[in-house]
């Protein structure tokens, strides 16, 4: 399980490492951002790597103002927000991840507030990072097995993200288009890595993805759902320059429905994220979607 374990921490740190925007309907470099979330909504994706399978599950909750929200040892009072979630397993191998966004603060939306993540083996931690947002500075303790805690503080410069669940907030990019590039600042807190690092999102065309879900096919039976999507490039200016991870968004909002799942009638849900293609030391790692839940079990 060493190389799984080792691919886990690296998409911890570069790929699954999120990044959520500041500030939403309001005019940044990317663009207007707004809230495109439901109150509930769940993502499932497959993940192969390597020939080997695992499985990585996105969640999102909303809170009403008032309410008690755990973001791994931090406990806050919401101030109507949202909780999301991600949990990716391979193997004996976990990554949890975690942040609390208040729907607006002033004049901007989706701030983040505190932000959590957890590389575990065979139930073991591996490393544990927490941290509460204070504007646009991040305090964090980190702790990986053998080592003291570490704290301390990241500034980051406008404009900034989150470390942990970005792929979420990027599907409120209303200026979605195929020639859509900007550069932001995000916080890495890892073992050997303690800094803002600067990266790259670039759409520079759009795919049709074959995706895990299967719907009516109009003949009596079923096929797999295909998307068109953006097909969009992260990318980090330093150390892992080279390293291109690619994000598939959809283009046309996907309808969603309790009884029917995917189909032509139900919730619309923005820019669904289809498709992650990361590299890994033995080749890509692949997500691929296949399931959608707009209510929690």
């Amino acid at each position: 399980m060493k190389k799984v374990l080792s691919l886990l921490t690296v998409i911890a740190l570069v790929a699954v490492c999120a990044v959520v925007f500041t500030a939403c309907n309001n005019a940044t470099t990317q663009g207007q951002l707004k809230n495109v979330w439901q109150d509930y909504e769940k993502y499932t994706y497959s993940v192969s790597y390597d020939g080997q399978t695992g499985e990585y599950v996105n969640e999102i909750v909303r809170y009403a103002s008032g309410a008690s929200v755990s973001v791994g040892p931090n406990s806050l009072k919401a101030k109507n927000g949202y909780l999301v979630s991600g949990k990716l397993t391979m193997g004996t191998s976990v990554v949890e991840t975690q942040c609390f966004f208040e729907c607006s603060e002033g004049s901007t939306y989706l701030v983040p507030k505190a932000t959590y993540r957890k590389v575990s083996e065979n139930g073991a931690d591996v490393s544990v990072m927490s941290g509460v947002y204070e504007g646009s500075t991040l305090n964090y303790a980190f702790k990986a097995t053998g080592s003291d805690t570490q704290t301390g503080s990241v500034k980051l410069s406008s404009p900034y993200y989150d470390n942990n669940e970005f792929h979420q907030s990027l599907r409120g990019i209303s200026t979605f288009s195929s020639s859509l590039s900007f550069t932001f600042n995000t916080a890495l807190i890892a073992a050997d890595e303690k800094t803002s690092a600067s990266l790259n999102f670039a759409v520079n065309s759009t795919e049709n993805v074959t995706t895990g879900i299967s719907v009516d096919n109009g003949e009596g039976g079923t096929s797999p759902l295909s998307v068109e999507c953006y097909k969009a490039t992260l990318s980090r200016s330093t150390v892992v320059a080279s390293k291109t991870h690619t994000l598939y968004y959809a283009v046309n909002d996907l309808k969603v429905s309790v009884d029917k799942g995917v189909s032509d009638e139900g919730w619309p849900l923005a820019h669904v994220l289809v498709k992650i293609v990361e590299p890994g030391e033995k080749g890509d790692v692949t997500y691929v979607l296949t399931a959608i839940d707009i209510v929690k079990a």
